[in-house]
Parts: structure tokens; sequence; C-alpha cells
């Protein structure tokens, strides 16, 4: 019994191989040559993104742990002025 190749060809669209032909016209090199680059650029573009996914309440958490914040100013707010000032909403 004969072995399945485990890569068969890649089937590409009327507009991908003309894509594909045209970059690898540009930069000199063979179509799947101009296929592996793409690619390569492609995936190092996107590690980083993914690596510096995090939850929003970790990104936050961090920012208050790290950002300068004003000293206190020791002042009393009278709550009673600002609950007037906005009609007692």
């Amino acid at each position: 019994m004969a072995e399945r190749d485990p890569y068969p060809p890649l089937t590409l669209g009327t507009d991908t191989r003309e894509q594909v032909a045209r970059a690898a016209r540009r930069l000199g090199v063979s179509e799947e040559e101009a296929i592996r680059r793409a690619l390569a650029e492609l995936l190092v573009k996107a590690e980083p993104d993914q690596m510096e996914r995090r939850p929003l309440r970790d990104v936050i958490a961090e920012l208050h742990r790290t950002s300068a914040l004003p000293p206190p100013t020791g002042i009393v707010i009278d709550k009673a002025f600002y609950d007037d000032l906005s009609g007692g909403l």
C-alpha cells in the first residue's frame, strides 16, 4: 500500500495565484519562496500581539501599580454642596 503525501499540493484561487506570481516576479524569487517569505513575515508580526494579550483587569492592575498618582491634597469634599449642584440626582 503506497503512503499518501502528508502535504498535498496547495490549491490557490485565480486571484491568489496572480498575486503570488506578481510578488515572486517583483522579488525575483520562485512562487514558493514568495509564499514562504510572506508567511514568515506574517508570523513574526502576529507573535508579539498574541504574547502581549492579557486580561484587561491585569493591565489595569499593573497601571495602578506603576503609575504615579498625585499626592493627596487633604481637602475635604463637601458632598452636600455637589449634591445640590446636581439637583439632588
